[in-house]
């Protein structure tokens, strides 16, 4: 599946499913609007070019990826304006002072399923930048957590970040059953870094764990409400 130009809804919700790879390009931005939910599934690797897009009004947004993936941006507003984002591993497809932010939501999920050597979300010299509320992950590999936030981020327990599945009849009344998340948990560093604003880890879901090194850096108060 390539996009070389727009996909959008004005109200629906949107699907868009690969038994092979699928590329995005800098103008083949995905959105709909209103509480219309985004559903990819992708079975080989996907690649967004750094400028792609993939925006809802309100609606959450969920990316199961069997491989790799390198992250444009993705975006959603609202109280119930969720993310959930699954890959074998999770790169940064922009770099330096070009470089935008890749996930503004309420509530974000991770989860990378590669053990080798280098996966995992971000890297040491290319982290994922966030505009989010609320922080939950589970990474496996050797490559870490790598995360700036551009204001205050809570570390718990998510509500399950489900979407809509447009079927081959046009409807979409069959959801997503993915059970809700909690804590960050880590084979390798985990870095977490506010430009502003505080980090809280909460009491319930809010655990943190890493087996390698990890930095919690809040330009504001650090407050820590769980183990």
């Amino acid at each position: 599946l390539t996009l070389g130009a727009a996909v959008s809804s004005t109200a629906g919700n949107v699907s868009l499913l690969s038994g092979g790879n699928f590329e995005q390009s800098a103008v083949g931005d995905i959105s709909t609007a209103g509480a219309g939910t985004i559903d990819v599934r992708v079975s080989g690797m996907m690649t967004m070019t750094d400028g792609a897009e993939i925006t809802s009004g309100s609606g959450n947004i969920r990316l199961v990826v069997t491989n790799a993936l390198q992250l444009g941006a993705l975006s959603t507003s609202g109280d119930i304006s969720d993310i959930s984002i699954s890959a074998s591993t999770i790169t940064d497809a922009g770099a330096g002072a070009s470089d935008t932010v890749n996930i503004s939501g309420d509530e974000v999920y991770f989860a990378t399923t590669s053990t080798v050597v280098g996966a995992g979300v971000g890297s040491g010299t290319n982290h994922l930048e966030l505009n989010a509320s609320k922080l939950a992950a589970s990474v496996s590999g050797q490559g870490g957590l790598y995360i700036i936030e551009s204001d205050g981020l809570q570390v718990g327990a998510l509500t399950a970040i489900n979407v809509k599945k447009v079927a081959s009849d046009g409807s979409s009344t069959a959801s997503t059953s993915d059970t809700a998340q909690s804590n960050i948990s880590s084979d390798s560093n985990v870095v977490i870094v506010t430009t502003a604003g505080n980090i809280e880890t909460l009491a319930s879901g809010g655990t943190i764990t890493a087996a390698g090194n990890m930095l919690l850096d809040a330009n504001g108060n650090l407050t820590l409400g769980a183990a």
